[in-house]
């Protein structure tokens, strides 16, 4: 299912080393090209967020779990070959360069910077995309400990594994590339309401594991509150990013085939609830206004 390439393992290495290397000095090597490989070698590693869609072709019957997948599965290989290569160990420094690699580049050269680092939170939000879809296929969605059967759930817990540390290399990112673009000269302000519209679009895929710390608003972890709250305040200057991001997610609410009941569903409710009752400059009027009209539209 995945592989790691030759460049990999070098890569790995000289992350842990160029995370110590002066700023004036990192930024005379070519921060666009080293900003490609470092993404690459992250997307590839989770599958491009397509290491879950397997799931749904090992099903099991079993009247007394809802999820059942024999031990000698393929799918027990497939999944720990995406959980134990160097890359995913890595993903820490690998995360770190990524991060030190946009924030250098937007700080020294930020009109050549912004567009890599637009296609790099987006190839994040692709990747919690798939994921999402993965999920929502795979049955694992509403299933709780007790419906998964005893001899599944080392599998499940190597899925919840990645899940955590794809949300992590997330926030990571997202957060210094979103602190960093506040910085950059007015001509370019509107950047950073885009990246911040990219990362909530990203947090919205990935509700169903941020629900499992919580929220991402009071009740979250500190990384992640930071995080949330510092796309809440730069979407909170820009009404045109916060309206589509409403109207986009009303969207979701009414297609998709799932009751609104669903976890995920529920889930990404929550997030977004979080979102309007945060720092968004809006009352709830307005709110459900557009609730109102996009599910209007959905039913006629």
């Amino acid at each position: 299912m995945y592989a790691e390439d030759a460049l990999t393992l070098p890569l790995i290495i000289s992350s842990q080393a160029l995370l110590v290397v002066p700023p004036e000095k990192l930024v005379a090597l070519p921060l666009q090209q080293m900003l490609s490989l470092v993404v690459r070698a992250i997307t590839q590693a989770f599958v491009h967020g397509a290491f879950i869609s397997a799931f749904s072709s090992h099903p099991e019957s079993n009247p007394e779990f809802k999820v059942s997948i024999k031990s000698e599965a393929p799918i027990y290989g497939e999944i720990n070959a995406v959980a134990s290569p160097h890359a995913m160990v890595h993903m820490g420094s690998l995360s770190k360069l990524c991060s030190r690699c946009i924030s250098l580049y937007i700080d020294y050269r930020p009109k050549p910077a912004l567009p890599p680092v637009h296609e790099t939170f987006r190839a994040l939000e692709n990747m919690a995309r798939k994921v999402e879809v993965g999920w929502l296929s795979s049955g694992l969605a509403e299933a709780d400990e007790e419906s998964i059967a005893p001899e599944t759930r080392p599998l499940t817990t190597s899925i919840w594994t990645i899940l955590k540390t794809l949300l992590f290399c997330t926030i990571m990112i997202t957060e210094v590339g979103l602190s960093t673009s506040v910085y950059i000269p007015p001509a370019f302000s509107h950047s950073s309401a885009a990246l911040a519209l990219t990362t909530l679009r990203t947090f919205s895929h990935l509700a169903f594991v941020i629900e499992k710390f919580g929220d991402a608003g009071h009740g979250a972890f500190a990384e992640l509150k930071r995080g949330f709250y510092l796309v809440l305040d730069v979407l909170a200057n820009n009404a045109d990013k916060s309206e589509q991001f409403v109207k986009g997610l009303c969207d979701e609410m009414w297609s998709g085939g799932f009751a609104s009941t669903h976890p995920v569903k529920r889930a990404k409710k929550a997030l977004a609830l979080s979102a309007i009752g945060g720092k968004f400059d809006w009352d709830y009027l307005h709110v459900l206004s557009l609730l109102q009209q996009r599910g209007i539209r959905r039913s006629q």
